[in-house]
């Protein structure tokens, strides 16, 4: 699986946290974005969506 062709579509839930919800990989994840950082909540990614997961978030 080519990680540079996985596309997520992150989901704003407030003004700091977005999630993503993708059945197609079997997983979930949130994040919380921070002024300097961001924390990122991933119960069950694989690599190569994490790796997309992280793209989006940046």
């Amino acid at each position: 699986m080519d990680d540079m062709n996985i596309k997520v579509k992150l989901n704003k839930v407030t003004e700091n946290t977005a999630a993503v919800a993708d059945y197609r990989f079997i997983n979930n994840a949130g994040a919380f974005i921070m002024d300097s950082y961001i924390v990122a909540a991933d119960a069950t990614m694989i690599p190569q969506v994490a790796a997309a997961f992280r793209r989006e978030l940046e």
